[in-house]
C-alpha cells in the first residue's frame, strides 16, 4: 500500500522544495521548488516525482553549479478548483510567520471546497456555482447558526486563493464575486465617526495603520486599494485619488475631503514617493491590521470590528448626508444594489428622521396657505 502522507517541505542548497498536490496512483507528488530572490520566489522546477527522485534530480543541480532544468510550470498544471487551492495552501505553509492555527483553519475550509467543488474547471466557477455550493453546504449542517460564519470563511479562503493565483497568471484574470452569506446571531457593527476617532487616536504610533485606517474612513476604500495606493495615484491639486479597477483596465477617481488632502499636503514631498502607506508590504497589511484593530477597539471600547466596517460607516454617512445612490456607488466602485443591500443599515433615528424629511401624515395647506387639519375623532 503506498504511502499518501504528504512529504514536508525540505531544502536543496538555497531552494526550497515543497508538494503542492497529489499523490497520484503511482506515488508521485506534484513538487515545486522555489530559489528565494529578495521577497519574490521563483520556481526553478516544478513537476511529478517521488521525494527521491525530486531530491537527486535538485541537489545534482545543486552540486554541479548547473541551473535545473525546467518542467512545465504550475500554471501548465493549474486546471481545476482543487489545483488553485492546493497551490495556495502550499505557500501559505511555506510563509515564514505562519502560524499553524492559520494552516489548520486554512487546511479546514478546503476540504470542504474540494469535496464540493474541486473537480470543477477554473473557468466554470462563477457566482451561481458558488450560490449552489452555499446552499448545499446549509443543507449539511445541523445548526444554521454556526454554519453561517463557517461558509462565509469558506468562501474568503477560496477568493483569497483566486485572487493570489490571478496575479500569478494561474487562472482567468478576473476578480472572483462570491456570495453574500447571512450570519444568524453576529450582527456586523459599523462605528460611529467618533469611535473611528478614537481609533485612529489609540493608533496614531504606527504610521502605516494610521494612515490606512485614515483614508478608509475619509473614502470607504476597501483595504487592498489603500494598500496598493502610490503617490502617483494622489492629486492633491483636485483632491482626488486614483483607485485602481477591479478589472485593471482603468482607474476610478475617488474625491477626498480637506481635511484628508491637508493631512497629506503635510508629508515632505521628498517622502512623497512609491506607496503611500510607506512601502509596507501588502500581504503585511491585509494581516497585521486585524490585530492593532483587536487591540484599538478593546482600549475604545467598542465590539470588535474589521476594515470594511469603516467601509459601511462611509456608507452611513453619505445617506444621511443626503447624498445619492449613484454617488455613493461611484466613489465606493459598487454598483447601487450593492451599495443599499450590503452596506446601508439604517437606524430608527434615521427612519425617523427620514419620515420627518418626507412630510408623512402632516396634512397639506389649503388654498389660503394655512395648514389644514385633520378632524377629530369623535367620541359617543
Amino acid at each position: 500500500m503506498k504511502n499518501s502522507k504528504k512529504p514536508k517541505a525540505w531544502g536543496v542548497g538555497d531552494i526550497r522544495v515543497r508538494a503542492v498536490r497529489g499523490p497520484r496512483p503511482d506515488g508521485r507528488w506534484y513538487f515545486r521548488a522555489e530559489r528565494y530572490e529578495g521577497t519574490a520566489a521563483v520556481t526553478v522546477w516544478a513537476g511529478w516525482a517521488t521525494r527521491d527522485e525530486a531530491n537527486r534530480t535538485l541537489a545534482s543541480s545543486v552540486a554541479n553549479g548547473t541551473e535545473v532544468a525546467r518542467t512545465r510550470g504550475a500554471e501548465d498544471e493549474v486546471r481545476t478548483v482543487r489545483d488553485v487551492l492546493e497551490l495556495w495552501l502550499g505557500a501559505v505553509e511555506t510563509r515564514p510567520l505562519a502560524k499553524d492555527t492559520t494552516i489548520a483553519v486554512a487546511r479546514a475550509s478546503l476540504r470542504h471546497l474540494n469535496r464540493h467543488i474541486g473537480n470543477l474547471g477554473v473557468d466554470r466557477l462563477d457566482l451561481m456555482t458558488l450560490d449552489r455550493y452555499v446552499g448545499a453546504r446549509f443543507k449539511e449542517s445541523t445548526d444554521p447558526k454556526t454554519a453561517g460564519g463557517t461558509i462565509d470563511l469558506e468562501l474568503t479562503k477560496l477568493q483569497t486563493a483566486w485572487t493570489w493565483a490571478r496575479r500569478r497568471g494561474f487562472v482567468p484574470d478576473r476578480a472572483l464575486d462570491v456570495p453574500h452569506v447571512e450570519i444568524i446571531g453576529r450582527p456586523k457593527y459599523t462605528p460611529t465617526p467618533a469611535e473611528w476617532s478614537a481609533i485612529l487616536e489609540h493608533l496614531k504610533r504606527l504610521p502605516w495603520v494610521y494612515r490606512l485606517l485614515l483614508i478608509q474612513g475619509c473614502t470607504g476604500a476597501r483595504i487592498h486599494e489603500v494598500a496598493r495606493l502610490t503617490w502617483a495615484d494622489v492629486d492633491l491639486e483636485t483632491c482626488t485619488l486614483r483607485i485602481p479597477a477591479e478589472s485593471k483596465t482603468g482607474y476610478r477617481p475617488v474625491t477626498i475631503p480637506v481635511s484628508l488632502k491637508d493631512f497629506l499636503a503635510e508629508i515632505p514631498e521628498e517622502l512623497r514617493k512609491g506607496r503611500v502607506l510607506e512601502e509596507a508590504v501588502e500581504s503585511t497589511i491585509t494581516t497585521r491590521i486585524y490585530v492593532y484593530l483587536r487591540e484599538a477597539c478593546q482600549a475604545v471600547g467598542i465590539p470588535r470590528i474589521g476594515t470594511h466596517a469603516l467601509r459601511r460607516m462611509v456608507v452611513d454617512q453619505y445617506y444621511r448626508g443626503g447624498a445619492d445612490v449613484g454617488t455613493v456607488a461611484a466613489q465606493l466602485g459598487q454598483s447601487p444594489e450593492t451599495a443599499l443591500k450590503y452596506y446601508r443599515q439604517a437606524t430608527s433615528a434615521d427612519r425617523a428622521r427620514a419620515v420627518t424629511l418626507a412630510g408623512l401624515g402632516v396634512p397639506p395647506p389649503g388654498e389660503d396657505g394655512k395648514v389644514l387639519k385633520f378632524p377629530k375623532r369623535k367620541t359617543g
